[in-house]
């Protein structure tokens, strides 16, 4: 759950992943607007950040010059128990992105994250590319690798914040504004495991 917590919160890019996808433009995502919904079985939202400052991904990806500026993108879906839909990108701003985000010169990446319990504190994550843009074979190779370093990048925050909460357990925690996503994941999750004990209590 702390995989599904980090896809769902991403006021973390700007500090986890400054030399990745997240930059030093630190106001420029944390004043992104963010539009969100509860699902059937999780929580979508898709969050636009104008006027940004293209991160070091954006720039080797689409060769932007210094100057440029990105209307950018990332939308997520939490599919309970253990799936995200993501589809995040960046267009020049002023080209109309909100109205159509997949246009040549746009960055535009569809993925999926899955995890599968290992043990009580271990899971496997596994990620998935599908067709994005560019759609060359170079920018496509690039965009691969460049996205197993934000993965990496995560993880070894998530295993240090596991290891700090298993130090700190009777230390209760404090949810803020910016944990509203990860908790109606949670909560989702919670009300199909409450369904799966009263099926099985009540002997279905």
């Amino acid at each position: 759950m702390l995989l599904i917590d980090n896809l769902m919160d991403l006021t973390h890019i700007p500090f986890v992943h400054g030399n990745t996808i997240g930059g030093r433009a630190q106001m420029d995502l944390l004043g992104a607007k963010v539009d969100a919904e509860r699902t059937a079985r999780g929580v979508h939202f898709i969050r636009w950040t104008l006027g940004h400052t293209p991160p070091p991904f954006f720039i080797k990806i689409l060769g932007l010059g210094p100057d440029t500026k990105i209307d950018r993108w990332q939308e997520f879906e939490y599919i309970a128990p253990m799936s995200v839909l993501q589809w995040s990108g960046g267009l020049e701003s002023g080209r109309g992105a909100q109205q159509e985000r997949e246009q040549a010169g746009a960055l535009s990446l569809r993925l999926f994250h899955g995890a599968t319990p290992e043990t009580e504190n271990s899971c496997f994550y596994f990620w998935m590319r599908a067709r994005s843009l560019p759609d060359d074979p170079a920018s496509a190779a690039l965009a691969i690798k460049e996205m197993e370093r934000v993965f990496a990048q995560d993880v070894a925050m998530l295993e240090g914040q596991n290891a700090r909460l298993a130090a700190t357990r009777a230390r209760p925690l404090v949810d803020i504004k910016n944990d509203n996503l990860r908790l109606m994941a949670r909560r989702t999750l919670d009300r199909m495991i409450s369904s799966e004990h009263s099926q099985v209590r009540s002997g279905q």
